[in-house]
C-alpha cells in the first residue's frame, strides 16, 4: 500500500496531539507534570526503538530521565478522567469519519497491549469447594 503523506498532514497530525496532550493536561495536578505529559506522549509516537525513561527523555530533548520517570511514578493525576478525555476523542475523530462535515480521514485504528498473553481466568470448574 503507498501512502503518500503531505507536510500539511504531518503539520495537522502534530497540531492534534498537542491539542490532544492540552486536553488531558489539567487531569494533573502540578504544572510540571502538565508541560511533561505532551513530551511523553510525542515520546511514545516517535520512532525511538525502545520507550522507556532514557529514550523519552532523550526524544523530549532532556538530559536525564528524571522528568519523565517523575511523571510515571510520582505525579498525581487522574487516570479515570485521562481515559475518559482520550475516549472522547477517539469518539469525536471516528465519529465525524461518515459526517459530510468531517475534515479528517481515519483508514485504520489499530488498538495495541503489551500484554505477551491473555491472562487465564478460572472457570467454575476448576473451582473445589
Amino acid at each position: 500500500m503507498d501512502m503518500d503523506v503531505t507536510v500539511a498532514q504531518v503539520e495537522g497530525w502534530a497540531t492534534e496531539l498537542d491539542e490532544l496532550a492540552e486536553r488531558i493536561a489539567p487531569r494533573f495536578q502540578r504544572v510540571e507534570a502538565r508541560r511533561r505529559v505532551g513530551a511523553f506522549l510525542r515520546g511514545l509516537l516517535s520512532s525511538a526503538e525502545r520507550k522507556n525513561g532514557w529514550q523519552l527523555a532523550e526524544q523530549a530533548g532532556e538530559a536525564s530521565p528524571d522528568g519523565m520517570q517523575r511523571l510515571l511514578y510520582q505525579a498525581r493525576w487522574d487516570a479515570d478522567r485521562v481515559r475518559d478525555d482520550l475516549r472522547g476523542y477517539v469518539v469525536e475523530h471516528l465519529g465525524a469519519l461518515g459526517s459530510e462535515t468531517s475534515t479528517s480521514r481515519c483508514d485504520l485504528v489499530v488498538l495495541m497491549d503489551q500484554a505477551p498473553e491473555p491472562i487465564p481466568t478460572p472457570n467454575a470448574s476448576d473451582r473445589s469447594n
